[in-house]
């Protein structure tokens, strides 16, 4: 079954993010806690781990995009 990714909600006063990193591409396998992509913030460079199990179908997000709260980020294949 396909899935979405999407950039959680990572700080109350942060709702913007650049996209400075790039961890996994279309046809990789990812588990849960596994890093997809680093952003930055006015403060600090955080990971966005993957939620569930499975294998990238299209990462939607390249290095330097300006993404918010919600946006989808990648889309994937979860294991049932």
């Amino acid at each position: 079954m396909r899935k979405e990714i999407k950039m959680p909600k990572l700080g109350q006063t942060v709702d913007e993010y650049t996209v400075t990193a790039i961890l996994k591409n279309a046809g990789d396998g990812i588990e849960m806690g596994d890093v997809v992509i680093e952003v930055e913030t006015d403060k600090s460079v955080m990971p966005v781990e993957s939620y569930m199990d499975g294998t990238v179908v299209e990462m939607l997000v390249k290095s330097g995009d300006v993404i918010k709260d919600g946006d989808v980020i990648a889309v994937f294949e979860a294991d049932e």
